[in-house]
């Protein structure tokens, strides 16, 4: 019972939690993929739009050499591209876990490195170049 209980309360709280948005981003979905894999390394998660991209683990202080199954906490970020056409607004959440009797424990979203790596974000998205492409992702055959 108590076990659900957390449960239910963990997916009440994550679903409330908001992030950043990075607003208005007149680039296009094919770009912005590209700044964020430049930000976080290639992703543990991609959905199938390629509008919700879920990083690998990470630590705070973005070691090369991270080890995420033996680290004491590790955290991972979610982007979700918002929007059905340009500008488009993106969402970043940068979620912790900590490593606790051998398992890691969700501890919510981590306010202070979401702002950071939103930052980080329209950083990288500044140093692209302008797009060439007038339509998104569009493919003559």
């Amino acid at each position: 019972m108590t076990k659900t209980l957390a449960c239910a309360v963990f997916f009440i709280l994550t679903g409330c939690a908001s992030g950043v948005i990075v607003p208005e981003s007149g680039r296009s979905i094919e770009d912005i993929d590209h700044a964020i894999l430049a930000i976080t390394g290639d992703p543990r998660k991609i959905s199938g739009s390629k509008r919700e991209i879920t990083s690998a683990y990470f630590s705070r202080r973005k070691e090369p050499h991270f080890d995420p199954q033996k680290a004491k906490e590790r955290l991972y970020a979610v982007f979700t591209i918002l929007g059905d056409r340009r500008p488009y607004d993106i969402e970043v959440q940068v979620f912790s876990e900590t490593l606790e009797d051998g398992e890691y424990q969700d501890q919510g979203l981590d306010n202070a490195f979401t702002e950071e790596i939103a930052r980080e974000l329209k950083q990288q998205l500044a140093r692209q170049p302008i797009d060439r492409d007038f339509i998104d992702d569009f493919r003559a055959f």
